[in-house]
């Protein structure tokens, strides 16, 4: 019978990659607003009758500054992930103990509150957007001053001001992704929290492929309780608990760990309660192991096809470049 555990990691290894799509398509479409904001300036860069000189340039820029107003859908999205996560935070361990032990799901209010307070390296995800188009602004008014000092010509101009602002739309790439992790991991946790009676500790999982830091990797399987977060094994002793994610587009994942079937009072389950933690993971290795019905549906039957003539490698796989999902196909296949 297989551990519990174990059971819960798979799942929640899929649920992680079920939710790299999920990053790609909202970032993807945060990303397209930011463009057609960078379209719309060169556009009026271009269009300008006259050339930009020191006599008209503060007005012009006046003008492409107003444009960089974005008004994101964003929020509404990452509170409809929270509450779908915060769901699959309990049917998860539902469906893999074979009881109903998880009763309490975290309200809307949390997932409201979650998604409008959660910092992020310091900072709302509200705060860091507007802070993107803060800086914009500057970098707007900073290209086409240099532009007009050093004597180049409109176009030469709306291609300085393009360049310059590309670098905005890859952040804003990077601020959506981390807003995803952040959302779901923590409607994930409130879920769990609110049934803390049944747990005894949070295991650190690290996604363990050719691209993760260092410092998460050294992480990977440290023991916190659940309660006082304080370290179980050498690991947890090792590093203080910290919440996932753990810096810009971290992948990590935090498992809680249930009380013995004994503990619990539960007996015949569909799988063994007498594991504490899940068997040692390589992410590599478990998505190898995973059927080519989930690898294709996965990754697209495009770079399926790839991957199995050896073109792309398993590092390759789990990119920003990987298959889209939409909230409402998360919500109909997966929940």
């Amino acid at each position: 019978m297989a551990n519990i555990s174990d059971v819960l990691a798979d799942s929640t290894i899929s649920r992680a990659l079920i939710l790299e799509r999920i990053k790609n398509g909202m970032s993807r479409s945060v990303a397209n607003q930011y463009q057609k904001i960078i379209d719309d300036i060169v556009k009026t860069i271009k269009s300008t009758d006259s050339e930009i000189t020191i006599r008209n340039m503060n007005k012009i820029i006046k003008e492409l500054k107003s444009k960089v107003e974005t008004d994101l859908p964003i929020y509404q999205d990452l509170n409809d992930l929270g509450i779908q996560e915060a769901t699959w935070a309990a049917t998860s361990i539902n469906t893999a103990v074979g009881v109903d032990i998880v009763s309490r799901i975290a309200p809307t209010s949390v997932i409201e509150k979650i998604v409008n307070t959660s910092l992020m390296e310091g900072a709302t995800i509200k705060s860091w957007y507007q802070s993107l188009d803060a800086s914009m602004q500057v970098d707007l008014d900073r290209a086409v001053k240099l532009g007009v000092s050093i004597g180049e010509t409109t176009p030469e101009i709306a291609k300085r001001v393009q360049d310059k602002l590309l670098i905005s739309k890859s952040q804003a790439n990077t601020i959506t992704r981390t807003a995803v992790s952040t959302v779901s991991s923590k409607a994930r946790d409130a879920t769990w929290e609110d049934n803390n009676e049944i747990f005894k500790a949070w295991e650190w999982l690290a996604v363990l492929d050719g691209r993760v830091r260092k410092e998460h990797a050294q992480r990977d399987s440290g023991l916190w309780e659940f309660v006082t977060h304080k370290g179980l094994n050498d690991i947890g002793k090792k590093f203080d608990f910290r919440r996932t994610p753990y810096g810009w587009n971290c992948r990590c994942m935090l498992l809680p760990v249930l009380k013995s079937g004994l503990e619990l009072g539960i007996y015949g389950t569909r799988a063994s309660m007498d594991g504490q933690i899940s068997s040692k993971i390589n992410f590599e290795e478990w998505f190898l192991k995973k059927d080519k019905a989930f690898q294709e549906e996965y990754l697209g039957k495009g770079r399926f096809e790839l991957f199995q003539k050896g073109k792309i490698t398993f590092n390759d796989l789990v990119n920003q470049q990987g298959k889209e999902l939409s909230l409402s196909e998360l919500k109909l296949k997966y929940s």
